[in-house]
């Protein structure tokens, strides 16, 4: 075991680390003072869909214990955002804690299709890890890493100190929790809506632990039935940062589109669900959270000790109602009184001074498409369905005889099938791209080739989509939409585009390591959320730069004729 007393140092002056490019680029760090001992434990937090202007527009009504910690004794980083295009849960969760982007950790998507099993899967799907409670297994889709491709800083972690310290993830999204813990965690949760309860899965252990047994058993999700989600703050503070409540566009998920809103009066699966788009959900999941870090001793020996957080309901509140209303407002202001609750707990039980936490978030979101257009803004919504039906049209008008009928699509990406190859794919794919580019609402198409290039320069679309491929995962063509267009018709908002509503993401950091005696230390150089893994590394007293590599290419993909990578049919 390695000799933690010795490890790392305090005061960390950020405001002098350099800009990272690149994921792939090493990162030096300042020298800093000697230390007797590392942190007794790093608190890593993701909030799901939180938008920095989010507390670029709600600080001031904020109280002094929650996310003005860091404002005030913490590091701030003002400009902080992801450098590739595919903005998602999956996708984000992987890169805070890996340090890397989804073209070198593989996670380009929440699902993707995987060449091997001819089929597209989600991210953390694992059949053979079927999830547990109490009682052991039960019928559920299974879940596991095993899709992921590089190690987090928790796996890093466990090896330095030969399983000493302890790491726990949990979230209320499996992938989220999965992604965050990496491949050998102690410890990793996750909610079901089925169940109402936090589960895990059998890559972990046999049937959930009872510590998590007893405390969902005297505190459960049902002390919310019938419960009414109000207005935190005075009515005129919403209407000052958001104009109206029940904008159009805003989706219901089950619940009035205006404030307040009141809960369904018995439990079961649609309370369940219910419960999970509001703040409520968020609260829970801390509450879970402090409840597992004592049952696990966090932060109570000399080895260093690892958790994720991830606060997932923010984001199902979001795609409901989008970032401009009251409630997401509402919500930004309940989770101050979260993180305030985490605080509280972390001073008390492991002592202030004795952690670190650092806190981002795995993406942002579009405004709505009609809040767009009242603010002058072309946007649009778009319908998968609508497309592919006028893209089958063009094929099938140009290549009546062709043997490319065979294709999937998985927005944004197209897979080729077999037996389409050769110069016939090449033009089939030449076609397509042509007929998709010419479309409302579709920014660009990208071919395998030109993702494969290597001189896009960062902050382009290009470099964006660069950061999003990986050749085992993604398609033979990538589609970027336009700015403020989504695929989603009806009602509500998404995310996943290359631009600042969805890239742009906080990255706080608090404990001895960070900051000054008075006021905020300021990044003042633009990052990205992989620093959440970098600065975990330094604290940790870890390998800042570890050397994740590019896989093998996949076999799926051979050389063609001219040397252009294809899919091709492959045997078994």
């Amino acid at each position: 075991m390695r000799n933690w007393k010795s490890l790392i140092a305090t005061g960390v002056v950020l405001s002098s680390l350099p800009i990272a490019s690149s994921a792939q680029d090493k990162m030096s760090m300042p020298e800093v003072a000697s230390s007797t001992r590392a942190p007794k434990a790093v608190i890593c937090v993701s909030i799901d869909q939180f938008r920095r202007d989010y507390l670029d527009r709600c600080l001031e009504y904020m109280g002094e214990d929650g996310f003005r910690r860091f404002y005030d004794k913490g590091a701030i980083s003002p400009d902080c955002a992801y450098e590739f295009a595919f903005t998602v849960t999956s996708a984000g969760h992987a890169t805070l804690m890996t340090g890397v982007n989804p073209n070198i950790h593989g996670i380009v998507e929440n699902g993707f299709y995987v060449y091997e099993e001819r089929g597209l899967r989600y991210s953390v799907e694992d059949s053979g890890s079927p999830l547990v409670n109490e009682t052991g297994k039960f019928s559920a889709r299974g879940a596991s890493p095993k899709r992921l491709l590089v190690d987090t800083v928790g796996d890093e972690l466990e090896r330095a100190t030969n399983g000493a310290a302890k790491t726990f993830s949990i979230a209320a999204k499996d992938r989220s929790a999965v992604l965050m813990a990496g491949h050998k965690p102690d410890e990793v949760y996750w909610f079901s809506s089925g169940e109402g309860k936090y589960v895990s899965s059998q890559y972990y252990m046999e049937k959930t632990p009872a510590w998590l047994n007893d405390y969902q058993a005297k505190h459960g999700i049902n002390q919310w039935v019938g419960k009414e989600w109000g207005l935190l703050k005075e009515k005129e503070i919403y209407e000052k940062l958001c104009t109206i409540d029940a904008q159009e566009g805003e989706a219901s998920w089950g619940l009035p589109n205006t404030m307040p809103k009141q809960l369904l009066p018995v439990g079961g699966v649609p309370y369940n669900n219910q419960f999970a788009v509001t703040p409520f959900a968020d609260q829970y999941t801390m509450e879970v959270a402090i409840a597992g870090m004592r049952a696990l001793e966090i932060g109570q020996d000399e080895v260093p000790d690892l958790v994720t957080i991830s606060l997932s309901a923010f984001d199902k509140g979001g795609h409901a109602w989008g970032p401009d209303s009251w409630e997401m407002i509402d919500a930004a202001f309940r989770m101050d009184n979260t993180i305030a609750m985490m605080f509280e707990f972390l001073d008390e039980y492991i002592g202030d001074g004795n952690y670190e936490v650092i806190l981002s978030a795995d993406h942002g979101v579009a405004p709505l498409p009609e809040v767009s257009h009242e603010r002058g803004e072309t946007s649009g919504r778009l319908r998968t369905s609508d497309i592919l039906t006028g893209l089958q049209g063009e094929l099938q008008r140009l290549f009546p005889d062709t043997n490319c009928a065979g294709y999937e699509t998985d927005m944004p990406y197209v897979y080729l099938q077999p037996p389409c190859s050769g110069e016939n794919a090449e033009e089939f794919l030449r076609q397509m791209k042509r007929w998709l580019s010419e479309q409302e609402g579709i920014g660009a198409v990208f071919t395998r080739e030109e993702l494969e290039a290597q001189d896009a320069k960062p902050g382009t679309i290009l470099y964006a989509a660069q950061q999003s491929y990986h050749p085992n995962r993604s398609g033979h063509l990538m589609i970027v939409l336009d700015r403020n267009y989504i695929l989603m018709p009806g009602e509500g908002t998404t995310h996943y585009t290359p631009y600042d509503y969805d890239q742009d993401v906080p990255l706080l950091a608090y404990g001895p390591s960070f900051g000054a005696k008075e006021g905020p230390e300021i990044l003042k150089e633009a990052t990205s959320p992989t620093w959440m893994a970098r600065l975990s590394r330094r604290v940790l007293g870890l390998n800042e730069t570890p050397d994740h590599r590019l896989p093998d290419p996949n076999p799926a993909f051979s050389e063609s004729g001219d040397g252009k990578p294809l899919f091709e049919e492959q045997g078994g």
